[in-house]
Formats: C-alpha cells, structure tokens, sequence
C-alpha cells in the first residue's frame, strides 16, 4: 500500500524551490524587489514547515498509525502507544533538540514568523482553522539559510526513506 503523504511532501519541497527561485528573480527586478524577496522568503518557511509536518504523517502511515499527529511529539506518543521505535522519528527529535540543526533552524523561523503557534501554524477547534497572528514586523531567514534546511531536508527525507524501503 502506497503512502499517500509521499507525493504531498515531495510536492511541498519543490513549492520551497519554486519560491527561492524567486527570490533571485526578484532580486534582478526594481521596485519592490524587497517586498517580493521578502514574501517568498516567508512563503519558503511555511512551505519546508508544511514538508515537514506532512513528513510527520507520512512517517506515521508507514507505521500504520490512524490518529493525527500535528507535531513531532505527538508522532512520538503515537509511536509509543503501539509500542513502536521509529529510528525516523527519533532522528527528527534529536535534530530538533540540537542547536544550530537545520531542523532547530527552522522551528524557530516559523515560531518566530507565527508566534504562539507552538509546532504547528493551524490551531484546530473542531472543524474551524484559525490561523495565528503572522509577524511580518521580523527579517525572514537569508536564502541561503532555506537552501541549506532545503537540502538537508531533502537529504535525510531520501536517506529515511530508503531506510524505510530496506525494512
């Protein structure tokens, strides 16, 4: 049985390529060009932030787990109630844990961009999303700081999984 959040992650990191690629577009191009590297910049944060939680349900579909799991922490109470290790989620908690991570990194862009979001930028009250307060008022990460969490994403994405398909 095929993941159904595979192609959803895959699709959310290219987003995130797409809206770098902007950036440098829009730096060749005056007026503006602040406003329009600024808004991708944001939009590549919350696009990595969205792999990211779809990477959390795609983990949790490869071990058959049901419920929703909006967090890291929550994907690891699910995991542990079926009695389960996964070396997937562990790895992510560690980089989450770790200073200067690109996992750490990027926690802390999308806190700082959706504050009182805690891990996840859509509070859920029954069947109504409310989206916090976004503060646009800060300095969105450098280019190269989303290309780099880019490519370390992407890489421990393809590594995992090739972990998985070997299990």
């Amino acid at each position: 049985m095929s993941n159904p959040y595979l192609p959803r992650v895959n699709r959310a990191l290219a987003y995130v390529k797409v809206q770098l690629d902007a950036v440098d577009r829009a730096a060749a191009t005056p007026p503006d060009q602040g406003l329009h590297i600024e808004a991708a910049l944001n939009a590549a944060v919350l696009q990595l932030w969205l792999a990211l939680q779809l990477y959390w349900h795609e983990i949790a579909g490869n071990y058959r787990i049901r419920e929703p799991v909006p967090t890291l922490e929550g994907l690891l109470v699910q995991l542990d109630r079926a009695s389960l290790a996964a070396a997937e989620a562990h790895e992510l908690q560690t980089l989450a844990a770790t200073e200067g991570s690109w996992l750490a990194d990027l926690t802390r862009w999308q806190r700082e961009l959706i504050p009182g979001s805690e891990s996840s930028p859509a509070v859920t009250t029954g069947a109504i999303k409310t989206i916090a307060s976004v503060n646009l008022d800060r300095a969105p990460p450098e280019v190269a700081q989303l290309r780099h969490c880019l490519a370390a994403m992407k890489e421990l994405l393809e590594r995992q999984r090739q972990g998985m398909a070997e299990y």
